[in-house]
């Protein structure tokens, strides 16, 4: 089965290839009129795409999380209030606009097997619709992923993206901006002919698409175990989730070591010249401890992180 998270970090290292490796991409002098223009439409697919492999994590990790709660055996009464109304009625008008993409042959079967997964929710063995969350637009929006995180009782939840990031010294800018600059400069490449997009904005957006990717999934996945221990004062919304109650394990490499850090802890924890049973150990401490883990590349970007 697809994973979200998998597909994310494969297409994001791709486009960090893509876009500062490949010499079509970069601009030449005046002279090179053709090949300038390959490069700037070159540029601006890539900047659409980009985006896209953002939007298409945000969704489908909401999804997967939707697809993990029923099997746990709350009630559906007693998750969130806006989750249970963004998967009933909130899921009708996202319903609708998925209608409108789907062959003809195909409609009845899909209504039918999204009205069987909201009526569902009248039973003790519910199965929640995938299209809660991201799926009645065409692009996401900032306001949509404050919206979904918001659902899962996460308190403001673009400030607590940039503090995770701001903590694992991915991002310093408020990522909100980040989200907002690149939409616009996605639907300026795939809108206005004209449009070039510099080689460094993107270079810049895969740093900040990781940054968002990281955060939101931390976030998420906190508020899914909250609902996993049927945590009340979360589930009835008393209790929020913030950045500042996320632990985490990582791993770097510094000074031709690879190298295990707790939480915002400068010194090392364990050191090896071993990744794998560095990275190993880590994680099997980091789910003893109820931790995350994430772990970066030789050249400082995210390769790997486990919720």
């Amino acid at each position: 089965m697809a994973n979200a998270k998998v597909d994310f970090i494969e297409r994001i290292r791709t486009l960090n290839k893509s876009i500062s490796e490949t010499e079509a991409v970069r601009s030449k002098g005046p002279s090179e009129r053709e090949h300038n223009e390959v490069a700037r439409m070159l540029r601006n697919g890539l900047a659409v795409v980009g985006f896209a492999s953002l939007e298409d994590f945000i969704k489908a990790r909401s999804s997967e999380v939707l697809d993990s709660i029923g099997p746990i055996g709350i009630s559906f009464d007693k998750l969130p209030e806006k989750v249970q109304i963004a998967t009933t009625s909130g899921a009708v008008s996202a319903l609708m606009y998925q209608l409108g993409l789907r062959d003809k042959q195909d409609k009845i079967a899909f209504v039918q097997e999204q009205a069987q997964k909201i009526s569902s929710t009248t039973n003790s063995g519910y199965e929640l619709t995938s299209l809660a969350f991201g799926f009645g637009q065409s692009n996401l929006n900032a306001e949509t992923v404050k919206s979904i995180l918001s659902n899962f009782n996460i308190e403001d939840p673009w400030a607590q993206i940039t503090n995770i990031a701001s903590s694992l010294g991915l991002a310093a800018l408020p990522l909100q901006v980040s989200f907002i600059n690149a939409t616009s400069r996605r639907h300026r490449a795939a809108q206005v002919a004209g449009a070039d997009t510099p080689q460094g904005d993107i270079l810049q957006f895969v740093n900040e698409a990781i940054a968002i990717a990281v955060g939101f999934d931390f976030l998420l996945s906190k508020a899914l175990k909250m609902i996993e221990t049927l945590d009340p004062s979360y589930l009835n919304g008393t209790t929020k989730v913030i950045a500042k109650d996320i632990n985490y394990r990582v791993v770097r490499h510094s000074d031709n070591k690879w190298k295990e850090h707790l939480k915002e802890k400068a010194k090392a924890f364990r050191t090896s010249i071993d990744l794998a049973s560095l990275s190993n150990e880590a994680k099997r401490r980091a789910i003893i401890r109820r931790q995350f883990y994430i772990q970066f590349d030789k050249n400082g970007l995210i390769e790997e992180w486990v919720c």
